[in-house]
């Protein structure tokens, strides 16, 4: 499980597929080898081992991020636990709960979702007023966005949830609390065939219950570029307050920049719609 690889190193050796590591056996292992003197203990997961990745953050690893080809060919993610450091968790590890009101369902994103989620981050609209979205999407590009979420969770930085109606399972958007551990902000698109029905704004209003409810956020703040009406106006319906205008802020599709106009709400402010 640990193997000594130099004078004071040591690294976990990854099990074959569908083996997981035992957190503690490696718990043990761990002590063992610290004791005999390693200092430092290194963990390349490969990408898309989620087990093994939430067993390194459990037992207090530190992520140094991605290694292109490290493992067999494929990307790894660096982890690594010195002798001297706490053996818990060095930051929190978001959850993304199913959340129910108002007709609408905030869910995890799930692979099943890539179709529609290509559909709906490479329609002519979307492409236009979020030009940070991947050109042209296919099914590579949903995946990666799926994949994108999972991370932002584990890095305490994002809670993306797929909104659909209540009792129809079909993803008609996405909805997102972002930098969480900085600067809440709220996001969202719409898939194209779910526009003008006012989901969106229910579905916004849930994760906002959730941001102001269950992580305690005082307050989130959201931007629009200026001429988007439709994003406008789904933050003047949440009831967000225009606090500003950031200048020449944002890239539009056709490589204009464009103000975007900052909006904020407080935990107090948020009404049920």
């Amino acid at each position: 499980m640990l193997h000594v690889t130099g004078p004071g190193r040591a690294e976990v050796r990854s099990t074959p597929a569908g083996s997981p590591v035992d957190p503690e056996a490696l718990g043990a292992a761990l002590d063992a080898a610290f004791a005999d003197g390693v200092g430092v203990v290194g963990w390349w997961v490969p990408v898309g081992d989620w087990v093994a990745r939430r067993t390194a953050w459990r037992l207090g690893f530190a992520y140094g991020g991605v290694l292109r080809g490290w493992v067999d060919g494929a990307d790894a993610w660096a982890f690594t636990l010195g002798a001297d450091d706490p053996r818990e968790p060095r930051t929190r590890w978001l959850d993304c709960p199913v959340i129910e009101g108002d007709g609408v369902r905030l869910r995890p994103l799930t692979t099943a979702d890539a179709p529609r989620v290509v559909e709906g981050i490479g329609d002519p609209d979307t492409q236009f007023w979020l030009s940070f979205m991947p050109r042209d999407p296919g099914p590579a590009e949903g995946l990666a966005y799926l994949e994108t979420a999972l991370v932002r969770l584990a890095d305490n930085h994002t809670v993306t949830w797929g909104f659909a109606e209540t009792g129809d399972d079909r993803l008609l958007g996405a909805v997102g609390l972002y930098r969480l551990d900085t600067e809440p902000e709220l996001g969202y698109w719409t898939h194209p065939d779910a526009r003008g029905r006012g989901l969106t704004v229910r579905a916004a209003r849930l994760a906002l219950g959730h941001a102001f409810g269950t992580l305690g956020l005082s307050h989130v703040a959201a931007y629009a570029a200026a001429g988007n009406a439709a994003s406008l106006g789904v933050l003047e319906a949440l009831g967000m307050r225009r606090v500003g205008v950031r200048r020449r802020s944002a890239t539009t599709g056709d490589g204009r920049v464009a103000d975007l106009v900052g909006y904020d709400l407080l935990a107090e402010e948020l009404s049920a719609g």
